[in-house]
């Protein structure tokens, strides 16, 4: 979430898109416990 919140302060686009889709990677990984 911090690296998501860096990248929107740095208006790093491509950056703020990779770091939101790990974390839904991660929240979707825990939610499901695989």
């Amino acid at each position: 979430h911090r690296a998501l919140v860096a990248a929107l302060k740095d208006r790093d686009a491509e950056r703020a898109r990779a770091a939101c889709l790990a974390h839904l990677r991660h929240v979707r990984a825990n939610m499901l416990g695989d």
